[in-house]
């Protein structure tokens, strides 16, 4: 075979093979093209049915990573008739003071006043967020962020809270953290109702539960240098280690746990200012008789209220009959906390009674606490003599 034939041999192959890359890489452009076509149309159709957000598809970084309830296709308020003005109401105050009594008592009359009212410990409260909220919240104390309950501002039903520390209440909705706390105009809060007890008693109680904890780290460097307990109250930390009884045997532990108590209930107050409500001492409502709690329901439904038809609509006999009827869960109960009233195993003593030697470190206990002067103060000004 001659040169010449080899050669133009040779060059119609080489043309046939670029003419078959050429093809494939128009079909390959082809193929592309189809891909994200059909990309498109199914990101359409996805979209369309979620309500026709686009942008949740496309900015997946402020969307949700966790299982989350449906888009609604369809939510309309229409004209419904809300029962009441919707609020929102904390309720605050050091462990076994009364707290959960309270709670139980204003979420009982705020259900009769808005049915649709929304109740409940703040973690649990912020726990349920996560159904909605892209940024799920932090139960974490080194990384409590701000706003934890803001998912509530815009229920349109009244919510309560409770919560026992005001370094956490500050943080539970946007615009209460700042230098005027709750007064702030920008804070949602509308009412607070806070309690107190006997710091004595209330110290006591602490130890029969097993709750007191080391504030001596924390709170000696205050009370040496006379500062203004703001840094203390307000400050998120880690959780300090539980007492133990011999921790107790020191006099100078119950009145450093009474100081704790005293200052924060009054950093409590001053920070709650006008919207403070109520600030109910736990022996003349608790423990003075059927009469005395119908009377602090009637005190609850006019502090929220003004309105003399909001009042009649409230039935405080039986507000008070069912709250007198909760009780905490069986010792031997599974489930340590009852997530609707807050109640937990063994919450209220039953006939409780010291031996001899505890009675001793009681008796030496409340002798301290008496003989502090800030606390002989304090004491003074609630009643306690």
């Amino acid at each position: 075979m001659s040169t010449k034939v080899m050669r133009n041999r040779h060059s119609g192959s080489s043309v046939r093979r670029a003419w078959m890359r050429a093809r494939t890489s128009r079909n390959g452009t082809k193929l592309k093209y189809l891909a994200m076509l059909c990309f498109l149309l199914i990101t359409y159709r996805v979209a369309n049915e979620n309500g026709g957000s686009l942008l949740l598809l496309l900015r997946p970084s402020q969307t949700p990573s966790y299982d989350s309830l449906p888009v609604e296709r369809v939510c309309t308020d229409g004209e419904r008739r809300r029962p009441a003005k919707p609020l929102i109401a904390l309720v605050a105050g050091g462990s076994r003071s009364g707290t959960t009594y309270l709670y139980n008592l204003i979420r009982i009359v705020l259900r009769q006043r808005d049915p649709n009212t929304i109740s409940g410990w703040y973690e649990d409260l912020a726990y349920a967020t996560r159904y909605a909220s892209p940024n799920p919240p932090s139960m974490n104390n080194n990384n409590f962020r701000p706003g934890l309950l803001d998912a509530y501002n815009s229920t349109g039903t009244t919510v309560l809270v409770k919560v026992h520390t005001l370094a956490h209440a500050t943080r539970l909705f946007t615009g209460c953290d700042g230098p005027r706390d709750f007064q702030s105009g920008h804070c949602p809060v509308d009412l607070i109702f806070l309690t107190h007890r006997d710091l004595g008693p209330q110290v006591n109680s602490l130890r029969r539960m097993g709750w007191g904890r080391q504030q001596s780290f924390y709170l000696k460097p205050i009370i040496a240098s006379k500062n203004n307990p703001h840094q203390y109250c307000r400050a998120i930390r880690p959780t300090s280690p539980l007492l133990v009884d011999t921790d107790w045997e020191s006099p100078e532990t119950w009145a450093t746990q009474a100081q704790a108590i005293a200052m924060c209930h009054l950093e409590f107050v001053l920070a709650a200012g006008k919207k403070l409500a109520l600030d109910m001492a736990m022996e003349k409502s608790l423990k003075s008789g059927f009469k005395a709690r119908v009377n602090l329901a009637d005190d609850i439904i006019r502090s929220i209220t003004s309105k003399k038809h909001e009042q009649a609509g409230i039935d405080l006999l039986a507000a008070v009959t069912e709250a007198d009827a909760l009780r905490p869960l069986d010792c031997a109960s599974w489930q340590a906390v009852n997530p609707i009233t807050h109640f937990h195993r063994g919450h209220v003593a039953q006939n409780a009674s010291d031996n001899g030697e505890d009675e001793m470190t009681r008796t030496r206990g409340y002798a301290a606490i008496e003989r502090d002067p800030y606390l002989a103060k304090w004491r003074r000004a609630h009643g306690y003599h």
